[in-house]
């Protein structure tokens, strides 16, 4: 890293230029100092040594023209407050194996770091800088700009590489949404983690590179920061810019998730959050609401819109969450905005609260809601019938009823225990399914007057509060269900005891 440091007392010389640039333009500690991630401490010493050697004499002569190079001042200062930082975390092993534990995020500004670099005058943007600010976040969405760099609209097609774990690399042709100088946003038919790193290929604009100006195509790895649920077979996937070399660990698990430094700039969500500490009851769901696993976590903030929550662990692949806390009369659906561990070994989910319509939408926005192999290989020819299904959830509800009808099934739904007995007696169901604990009229005892009409239908029970056996004896003998199943349940093991009962019913009559 020889430089040429010119003549202090007059113009700046190319060599100081370089450095400037190289320091301005990094995006780690590593390029900050102009070294490979694999130098030695030797190596790093005399990187740094170099580099104050060329800024120091400089830093004097401009000190001493005062106002006439306060904004070549002011880069210089930001350049050697940049390289101290740097040096201190590299020349540190503690320190530097902390620091490649992380990805290391691309940003037009200072590096972000868990602890604040030293003070230093506040810098002036240099033209190009000045260029981007412009283009990038004009005065009047100034106010409302929550990011870090604004993001302007941008459709174009970019090519992406990925990596799963079981079947290894994939390849798509994806079409992107809008983009900034930090990152992307594009719309995948791969499902991808929050974690995951991307290799892509895309006609960037040039005032939104941090390399490669010149190239027809711009190559970058990018993090994967934010993933939208599934609609019409496409998600909307967020990614940030990681740089021209991916993160320490990339090559040997390309396929694995990483994290970036906390975000220590200014708050940025729209609703402020408070601390949380409560105890909830967190479920898991498919793309058509099956359930897949159910945990208790605790949350770390609220706000109105959103929560973060600590869980010990959620399944890999999920679209969405239901959070309730009945005592607090508390529930509702969610999707993930982002998830990682913490030290204590912990994971993290950051929510965002949709409502019973939003999910609803997404949940059945397909033609048809896709009912697995094994359920279909469960009921490969169901028995028709008619089918009442009372539950006061309505996205359970409708998606019971896209699956049902896709059976085979007529299907009726209502929405409380008033409605299904009134229902059953004006149409006559050859089977119901009803929730345990629904508002009007308890489900325990709409399974009794089901059971006391002429002729009575099959009865089942879905409950994921009276779990324990004896709340199964006492459904069938002391109110007639013909079946209680607990949530989560399987669709497979739902359509099976449909079959078998209705089965069992039209064999009865035919006898």
């Amino acid at each position: 890293m020889k430089q040429s440091t010119g003549d202090p007392q007059g113009t700046p010389s190319r060599g100081l230029e370089h450095l400037l640039q190289q320091v301005e333009r990094s995006t780690s500690h590593y390029e900050a100092l102009s070294v490979e991630r694999s130098a030695s401490d030797a190596q790093i010493i005399a990187a740094y040594q170099q580099a104050t050697a060329v800024l120091q004499p400089w830093r004097t002569a401009l000190e001493a023209r005062g106002e006439a190079a306060a904004d070549a001042l002011a880069r210089v200062e930001l350049a050697a407050s940049r390289l101290a930082y740097a040096y201190s975390v590299l020349s540190n092993p503690n320190k530097r194996i902390e620091y490649d534990r992380f990805v290391v995020v691309r940003t037009p500004g200072p590096l972000m770091n868990d602890a604040a670099p030293p003070p230093v005058a506040k810098p002036v943007a240099s033209p190009r800088a000045l260029e981007l600010r412009v283009a990038s976040a004009p005065v009047s969405e100034a106010k409302e700009n929550r990011r870090r760099s604004q993001r302007v609209p941008l459709s174009a097609k970019a090519a992406i590489i990925g990596y799963h774990r079981k079947t290894g690399k994939w390849a798509e042709e994806a079409e992107t949404v809008d983009a900034s100088r930090t990152g992307v946003t594009l719309r995948l038919r791969h499902r991808v983690r929050h974690g995951n790193v991307l290799y892509m290929s895309l006609p960037l604009p040039a005032h939104l590179r941090s390399h490669g100006a010149d190239e027809p195509e711009y190559r970058v790895y990018a993090l994967v920061r934010r993933v939208h649920p599934v609609k019409d077979g496409i998600r909307v996937t967020a990614l940030e810019f990681v740089g021209e070399e991916p993160p320490a660990g990339y090559l040997e698990k390309p396929w694995a998730t990483f994290q970036t430094k906390p975000w220590s700039g200014a708050e940025r969500r729209r609703a402020p959050r408070k601390p949380g500490g409560q105890m909830i009851w967190v479920e898991y769901f498919t793309e058509d609401l099956q359930c897949l696993r159910q945990e208790a976590g605790r949350t770390e903030d609220v706000s109105d819109g959103g929560l973060r929550i600590a869980i010990k662990g959620a399944p890999p692949e999920f679209e969405f969450v239901r959070v309730s806390a009945p005592e607090r009369g508390i529930e509702s659906y969610a999707i993930v905005c982002n998830r990682f561990l913490k030290d204590d070994g912990l994971e993290r989910l950051c929510l965002r609260l949709i409502g019973n319509a939003e999910l609803t939408e997404r949940a059945v926005s397909r033609p048809e809601v896709e009912v697995s192999a094994a359920a279909m290989k469960a009921a490969p020819t169901p028995i028709r019938g008619r089918i009442l299904v009372a539950d006061d959830d309505l996205p359970l509800r409708r998606v019971l009823g896209k699956i049902l009808s896709s059976a085979g099934y007529e299907v009726v739904l209502v929405e409380d225990g008033k409605a299904a007995v009134e229902k059953a007696a004006e149409i006559k169901p050859d089977l119901v399914i009803t929730d345990g604990l629904m508002p009007k009229m308890h489900g325990f005892l709409v399974c009794k007057a089901l059971k006391e009409m002429q002729p009575a239908p099959k009865v089942i029970m879905l409950t994921a509060v009276y779990t324990k056996l004896n709340y199964r004896f006492e459904a069938r003998d002391r109110y007639g269900a013909d079946e209680l199943l607990t949530k989560p349940f399987e669709v497979a093991n739902l359509l099976k005891c449909i079959e078998r009962h209705l089965g069992s019913a039209s064999q009865a009559m035919a006898g």
